[in-house]
This record gives C-alpha cells, sequence and structure tokens, in this order.
C-alpha cells in the first residue's frame, strides 16, 4: 500500500509541474513550446513502458542469479529429454 501512495504522491507532482509548465507558456505566448508539453504525458507513458519491458527481459535473461529455481528448471528440462527419449518423440 505504501507504495501506491509514494507512486501516486511522484504522480501528483509529475502533473502539477506539467500543468504549471504548460500554464506558464500560454501565458508568455510561448506556442511552440506549449504545443510540445501537449506530448510529454505519451512520452512519459512510452517510457515508463519500454523501462518495464526491458526489466523483465533483464531478469529472464538473468535467471541464473535464483538458484533455486535455475537448478528446477535444469531439473525439468532433464525430466522432459529423458521422457521424450523413453517414449521414442522426436523434439527440438
Amino acid at each position: 500500500m505504501k507504495l501506491i501512495i509514494k507512486d501516486s504522491i511522484k504522480l501528483i507532482l509529475i502533473t502539477i509541474c506539467w500543468l504549471f509548465s504548460k500554464n506558464y507558456s500560454v501565458n508568455n505566448n510561448l506556442k511552440s513550446f506549449s504545443e510540445a508539453l501537449n506530448y510529454v504525458p505519451i512520452f512519459i507513458i512510452i517510457t515508463i513502458g519500454y523501462y518495464a519491458g526491458m526489466s523483465v527481459c533483464l531478469n529472464v535473461i538473468n535467471i541464473k542469479n535464483c538458484n533455486k529455481e535455475y537448478s528446477e528448471i535444469i531439473q525439468d528440462i532433464d525430466e522432459a529429454r529423458k521422457f521424450y527419449t523413453d517414449k521414442k518423440i522426436n523434439y527440438n
């Protein structure tokens, strides 16, 4: 629950900063800057999505860090190979 509150506070602060920047640029006739600020939320969503995807991929690649899970997966793979060999089933 604490994590949700922390993330909500961060999101609210980012939104407030974005709105103040947007308001400042409109009041001071900075039209090109104001138009660029329209796309900031989209860039933030894309960046967070990219970060999440890369984090998952990195953790999958580095599964050897989890010794117990790594040994269980290797054991399951060996059992599957033995099963397919005993049943004379071709596998790739």
